[in-house]
């Protein structure tokens, strides 16, 4: 193998694609806590959230709305709860692309169920059964998300082997209350 060529398939690396995948709490990103939380918001209610992440509905939607500092453990409990819901941990690509979304963007990379677009488990199992019994079968009658579903599934054996952390984020530092008096 040539020393240049020593990506993880003996290729060149693709220079233009970097990855962040993690599993670890202190690692994913706010953003991505923040729009995972409006979503399950919509599911659950607000209150529904802030019950199963074992805090106050005040706290969740001041978190969401970025009004007030919110602590740090309170933040490492958003994230792990973030993480129940993404099994595969926190999985991103930085896009190389000028176009849609801006170049330098990190995009994480939505839910399984997202990409397939199924309501409920038994749909989503019952597609990836047709689509494994297609493509073996009739290779030219694979259903319309077998694209996406690739596209995803790309992605995380890339970021699994090109992978880093995300940076991690700065402490935050605790602002003084000022005395008038």
């Amino acid at each position: 193998m040539n020393p240049k060529n020593s990506g993880p398939t003996g290729r060149k690396p693709d220079r233009r694609r970097e990855f962040h995948i993690t599993r670890h709490p202190g690692y994913v990103p706010e953003d991505a806590i923040r729009e995972f939380l409006l979503q399950r918001q919509d599911e659950v209610t607000l209150r529904g959230v802030a019950e199963e992440v074992e805090t106050s509905h005040e706290t969740v939607r001041g978190f969401i709305e970025g009004d007030r500092v919110t602590r740090s453990t309170t933040i490492w409990k958003f994230s792990k709860y973030y993480l129940d819901f993404h099994p595969v941990g926190y999985v991103a690509e930085r896009k190389p692309s000028p176009d849609d979304p801006p170049s330098g963007v990190t995009v994480p990379l939505p839910q399984l169920k997202e990409v397939l677009r199924e309501p409920g488990l038994g749909s989503a199992e019952q597609n990836l059964e047709l689509l494994v019994e297609l493509a073996k079968r009739f290779p030219d009658e694979v259903p319309e998300f077998a694209d996406r579903l690739k596209e995803w599934l790309k992605t995380v054996v890339a970021a699994e082997y090109l992978g880093s952390s995300p940076p991690k984020r700065p402490p935050r530092r605790r602002q003084r209350k000022s005395s008038n008096g």
